[in-house]
């Protein structure tokens, strides 16, 4: 016989599995609401079934179970997303792993600018490319998002000033190359990403073959 205590308290637990199922929907990456609603879902449906023959609450106690799962599952891609990303470490395609001298093709070759993050696919400097990394760095982390035309025009700034004339050895003006670059979005900003790259291309977009460190060009 069930203990008449126990009842009464199935169906608020079915409701409590029910609400962490709907509330783990909106902060799946959390993890725990989830999985807390499949945990009190199980318990809260054990007790029903167990119960005088009513069901009050085993609707509410199974939806929040199949919530809690789907929950669950978000988070789980979430959790390995991460390991795949920082288990890239090495990957030198990775906007934040870009070193100079790096040979790249562009995202966007018929752009003059990209204000993305993202990736460019990496080349052999001895091959056809797009362009040729000089210049990397990050943007101050203390300040909030100045708004895009003014991080693009910081970074236009760095990326044809004394970075250009020191890496290709011609000031940007008379140079026969252009400046390509990289700048955080805002979305990019938020999540704490402040690193901008410069990429020496050709004015009229034609491949380079070989460095242009030192070129004079």
């Amino acid at each position: 016989m069930t203990d008449p205590d126990e009842r009464p308290a199935a169906p608020g637990l079915a409701t409590a599995a029910l609400v962490c199922g709907i509330a783990g929907l909106f902060v799946f990456f959390v993890g725990v609401i989830s999985i807390a609603a499949v945990a009190i879902g199980l318990v809260a449906a054990s007790r029903i079934s167990r119960g005088s023959g009513t069901d009050v609450g085993l609707g509410r106690a199974r939806m929040g179970v199949i919530l809690g799962l789907i929950g669950t599952a978000g988070f789980m891609v979430v959790v390995v997303a991460t390991v795949v990303d920082l288990g890239g470490t090495d990957d030198p395609t990775r906007l934040s792993r870009f070193r100079i001298g790096d040979c790249v093709d562009l995202a966007e070759p018929e752009a003059d600018v990209a204000t993305v993050t993202g990736e460019l696919p990496a080349r052999d400097c001895a091959e056809p490319h797009d362009g040729e990394v000089f210049a990397v760095g990050a943007l101050p982390e203390d300040s909030a998002y100045p708004g895009r035309s003014a991080v693009t025009s910081t970074v236009f700034e760095i990326c044809t000033g004394g970075a250009f004339e020191a890496y290709v050895g011609e000031r940007y003006g008379p140079s026969q190359l252009d400046a390509y670059f990289l700048s955080p979005t805002a979305e990019a900003w938020r999540s704490g990403e402040r690193g901008y790259v410069c990429v020496a291309v050709t004015v009229n977009g034609d491949e380079l073959v070989g460095t242009v460190e030192g070129s004079e060009r």
